[in-house]
């Protein structure tokens, strides 16, 4: 692969990657339940029975959606509380972070919040007008990271009274 295409291919999955999920990706709301993200997402975003707990014992698994943009293999996952969808994670394996933190800057803006701890960099964004939190994980020297896409209302707050 030429690199002039590789470069193609890297920028079209960055786009698809940290595309805005506008209170809703692919067609999904915050509040949805599980049936309804398999129906809207299709086959590929099976509910999961039993779910798992998400890593605040709150919210749980419900489907997980598995596509490749261009080169780059990348998973959904879909955490639901007893008022529906409340966040969808997204990582992929191969993952350009550099160029992920540059577009989700170039969609949201500079961060609101920024912490950098020994082998984990955090960063938070708001989209008032989509009701979303954007939160970027990035881990070790940027290998590999995660953008989760939250409900902005569960968040708000707490990023406000930390902001640094």
């Amino acid at each position: 692969m030429t690199n002039a295409r590789r470069s193609l291919w890297i920028l079209l999955a960055t786009i698809a990657f940290t595309s805005p999920v506008h209170a809703d990706w692919k067609g999904t709301s915050w509040g949805q339940q599980p049936s309804d993200v398999e129906r809207i997402i299709g086959a590929k975003a099976k509910s999961i029975r039993p779910s798992i707990k998400d890593r605040e014992g709150v919210g749980k698994l419900g489907n997980t959606y598995f596509f490749v943009d261009g080169s780059t293999k990348s998973t959904a996952n879909f955490y639901y509380d007893d008022r529906g969808l409340k966040s969808i994670e997204i990582t992929s394996k191969s993952s350009k972070c550099n160029d992920v933190f540059s577009n989700l800057t170039k969609i949201y803006g500079k961060h609101i919040r920024h912490s950098n701890q020994t082998i984990l960099h955090l960063f938070i964004w708001h989209d008032v007008e989509q009701h979303n939190r954007i939160r970027l994980l990035v881990i070790g020297s940027g290998s590999q990271c995660s953008t989760y896409y939250e409900r902005l209302a569960d968040y708000e707050e707490i990023d406000k009274s930390s902001t640094n």
